[in-house]
């Protein structure tokens, strides 16, 4: 049977308080009593409930990162980060991901309400401004996307800036049959207006037959378009996405 708070003070000699200071890390504690509760800890092998620990100071010492695509290479190093981050200050990090669904998101969010998760970092979202606004009141809620709410933190890729610069460098070393592969709906339209206002900018016509569009932004779908970009324009010398 595990050991109780009520074990560790009998063995301690102290009293049941005692011992919950001295599990929280609190101050006010006398170094030699410290360690005869944590001697009394190590022996009789206790684990801190951290249900109960959460219940009583409202923290849960955990986030979640819900993302769209675990295949996505940006994601799996991203969460990386989040951990790494986490785990210096000792918190504990949920993963789900969503298949680029808007209903599984949404469930997602709803689900980690009931685990009290003290944060939710929200990448590449497909919710409604009202649904965010929504999932706001249940999560201190981050959002990582090209589409930032006002109401919401949020962080956010300056993707139309991003891809002008890379098309006026590929122009700039010569390159005019640039082709364009577009992502999913959601995200689309930044990232392929800086592209065109690129080629625009140099006087370059934007040949729609140029941009193929992705339905899932993944390895195997940006393989089948740069393939049929290459089969029906060979003349191409660049791609961007």
């Amino acid at each position: 049977m595990s050991a109780t708070l009520r074990d560790v003070a009998l063995e301690a000699g102290v009293s049941i308080r005692t011992v919950s200071r001295v599990v929280n890390n609190r101050a006010e504690i006398a170094q030699s009593t410290r360690q005869r509760v944590l001697t009394a800890i190590n022996k009789l092998d206790y684990r801190p409930n951290s249900l109960a620990r959460s219940l009583v100071s409202g923290k849960t010492r955990s986030i979640a990162v819900v993302i769209p695509q675990i295949t996505d290479p940006f994601y799996p190093e991203f969460v990386q980060g989040v951990e790494s981050v986490a785990r210096v200050a000792e918190y504990h990090v949920f993963l789900s991901n969503t298949d680029d669904d808007p209903v599984q998101e949404y469930r997602a969010l709803e689900a980690l309400a009931g685990k009290q998760v003290e944060g939710v970092i929200l990448c590449g979202t497909r919710l409604s401004h009202e649904q965010l606004v929504r999932a706001n009141a249940l999560h201190n809620l981050v959002v990582v996307t090209d589409r930032p709410p006002r109401e919401i933190p949020s962080i956010h890729v300056q993707e139309e800036e991003g891809l002008t610069a890379i098309t006026t460098h590929l122009l700039q070393l010569g390159h005019r049959a640039i082709a364009h592969i577009a992502r999913p709906q959601y995200n689309r339209s930044s990232r392929q207006v800086g592209y065109q206002r690129a080629l625009e900018s140099a006087g370059v016509p934007v040949e729609q037959w140029l941009v193929e569009s992705i339905s899932v932004a993944d390895i195997e779908n940006g393989r089948g378009a740069a393939t049929a970009l290459l089969t029906h324009t060979p003349q191409l010398t660049a791609i961007t996405c």
